[in-house]
């Protein structure tokens, strides 16, 4: 969280319970279930991997409103919550990183290569697993890593797609970056 500016623990918790009633105010206000989906989905890529839990936990405080009235008398259980969380967040974190696609391999060289041939104007990215059909991409690449012979960056790049409805029967889970 620290790379998002959430350094203090006081931070983290805020931007937390702002993000999970965000999604409680979703459920409880007609948005659809793929509307909620993709806003957990981005806080989740964003580095709350405890998010779908505190939301139940925002649950339980709503089902409780007689014992606990205001949001401050459930502060103890909110606290309880969160130690939770972060005595379990490699776990949170473990569990989402296995659900999200990885890169595996580059065709041309491999990751960390320190000899590749500075003529080199493809680079081919093989995924893990097929992409999902009828779905945008984007992939950025950022200037400053591109540089030409005499040093002047690549303006950053956004490459964007989309997939067909479709699954190609191609057995190869790749994006090819040349240049045209």
């Amino acid at each position: 969280m620290q790379n998002q500016a959430y350094g203090a623990w006081h931070m983290v918790f805020k931007e937390s319970l702002v993000r999970a009633a965000v999604i409680r105010y979703m459920k409880d206000h007609d948005f659809t279930p793929t509307e909620i989906a993709n806003e957990t989905m981005n806080q989740l890529a964003r580095g709350f991997y405890w998010i779908e839990d505190l939301v139940e936990e925002l649950d339980h405080y709503t089902q409780q409103r007689v014992v606990y009235p205001t949001l401050e008398s459930y502060m103890p259980q909110m606290a309880k919550a969160f130690e939770h969380y972060a005595q379990n967040i490699e776990k949170y974190k473990g569990t989402f990183d296995a659900k999200r696609p990885h890169i595996v391999s580059f065709a041309e060289f491999s990751n960390d290569a320190q000899n590749v041939d500075p003529a080199t104007k493809t680079i081919t990215v093989h995924f893990d697993r097929e992409l999902e059909p009828a779905k945008k991409y984007e992939m950025v690449l950022l200037g400053l890593s591109f540089k030409s012979t005499d040093g002047i960056p690549l303006e950053n790049y956004t490459l964007s797609f989309a997939t067909g409805q479709e699954v190609e029967p191609s057995g190869h889970n790749v994006v090819n970056l040349s240049p045209k």
